[in-house]
């Protein structure tokens, strides 16, 4: 009986050394040198872990950039087997993003004119309010140069509609034409970027972004079947932040909310027989500012 237990023991002291020998951990240094050891913790500038020379355990660290890749080894006790999981340092960062977005532009002088024409105030809210909300797409490249900060380019997209009812005077002073108002309102936007990250654990991270670049704005508009383009550029700037959760060692789902600027103070009117520049005043000027709500995808080379 003694002896049975004390191969039993025996055994399992070997599997287990066997098994502790086996799952080794693995780092790969940007100079392509190998580094065998147990990785303890990885952290957003550091990989801290522990290396085993014959029976001397030493504790030491290496910065994120100086690392390409490394392995994670688990042991799978159920089929005492080992699996792998390789993680790289990003370099590349790349994001789609959806949603909507809300326009905080002050609309006071706009009413005033529709007002002045006689169109109720609840249709001149339902079309604001039509004007105000749209959806928006949004793209973004950044390279990082650093640990935790990249830099890159940032496009916005975003489209909004609105339509009324109300009339126009014929110019003989005496008759109105009674029709339909539409427009259709596109904001694109270009700028350059810098992007910020924390990351929180292997699953998690905060991030952030500014950017600063060009708007050009175009509005289609069509006053009792006489179509009508409107068209501007202006510097605007962009700031985004989120959080996003890896489903995937370089596919991540993000949740975020930005804040962009951007005012027009020129614009090019063409009615389809002349085209006219125009300089607007203080109060004419066509405010883009706005909030984002979005969702999205991240992936990292």
């Amino acid at each position: 009986m003694f002896k049975t237990r004390l191969l039993t023991v025996t055994l399992l002291l070997g599997l287990g050394f066997f098994l502790s020998s086996s799952a080794q951990d693995r780092i790969i240094t940007i100079s392509n040198d190998t580094i065998d050891c147990k990785i303890n913790r990885v952290s957003a500038q550091y990989i801290h872990f522990t290396q085993f020379t014959r029976e001397v355990k030493t504790k030491s660290s290496i910065s994120r950039r100086d690392v390409k890749s490394w392995q994670v080894s688990d042991a799978e006790k159920s089929e005492n087997s080992f699996t792998s999981n390789v993680f790289q340092t990003e370099r590349w960062r790349f994001s789609i993003t959806g949603g909507g977005g809300y326009r905080i532009a002050s609309t006071k002088e706009s009413r005033r004119n529709l007002e002045n024409q006689g169109i109720p105030s609840s249709e001149i809210d339902s079309y604001f309010k039509q004007l105000k909300t749209g959806v928006k797409t949004a793209g973004q490249i950044h390279y990082m140069f650093w640990e935790n900060c990249g830099l890159g380019v940032d496009y916005q997209f975003h489209h909004s509609s609105g339509s009324l009812h109300g009339a126009v005077d014929s110019g003989d002073t005496y008759t109105f034409i009674y029709g339909k108002f539409t427009d259709n309102i596109y904001t694109n936007y270009v700028g350059l970027s810098l992007y910020m990250q924390h990351r929180i654990n292997p699953k998690f991270k905060f991030y952030g972004q500014v950017s600063s670049g060009l708007t050009l704005f175009r509005e289609e508009s069509v006053i009792i079947y006489t179509p009508l383009l409107i068209t501007g550029k202006a510097y605007g700037g962009n700031s985004e932040f989120g959080l996003e959760y890896f489903i995937g060692k370089k596919i991540s789902v993000a949740l975020c909310a930005g804040f962009f600027q951007s005012t027009i103070s020129k614009i090019k009117v063409n009615n389809g027989d002349n085209i006219q520049d125009i300089k607007l005043e203080k109060e004419q000027m066509e405010g883009l500012s706005r909030v984002d709500l979005g969702a999205g995808l991240r992936f990292y080379l």
